[in-house]
């Protein structure tokens, strides 16, 4: 993904947001491709995590589950992600993660925003 947007994502106020899907609690040791690496290479381009600089919390030790697989409220996991710039996360934002009870029942995702 960052070879791929390389030109983009080093310039000014950029926000990478989505369901990844990954999580560095799933990372394989042998493999050279890692969402570790991934989150490595936008830190390099400048570009963090609200959550994990919000919450103070290491990638794979997140409190807030975005995620409850198959519905189930025992299998929580954290996927969901915004990354942004520091010339956007210095004008100030809140982060709010929806909990079990708030994920509607056509998804197991719970509901993620950010406002500045």
């Amino acid at each position: 993904m960052c070879d791929t947007y390389r030109a983009l994502l080093g310039r000014g106020r950029i926000v990478v947001a989505g369901d990844l899907n990954a999580n560095v609690v799933f990372d394989k040791k042998s493999s050279t491709e890692s969402f570790a690496k991934v989150i490595e290479r936008l830190n390099e381009f400048g570009l963090t995590s609200l959550y994990h600089r919000s919450r103070n919390c290491a990638h794979g030790t997140e409190p807030d589950p975005t995620l409850f697989l198959q519905h189930n409220k025992s299998k929580p996991h954290h996927l969901d992600y915004i990354f942004a710039s520091a010339e956007l996360y210095q004008l100030g934002f809140t982060l709010d993660v929806g909990g079990h009870r708030s994920t509607p029942c056509r998804t197991s995702a719970s509901p993620s925003q950010s406002h500045s």
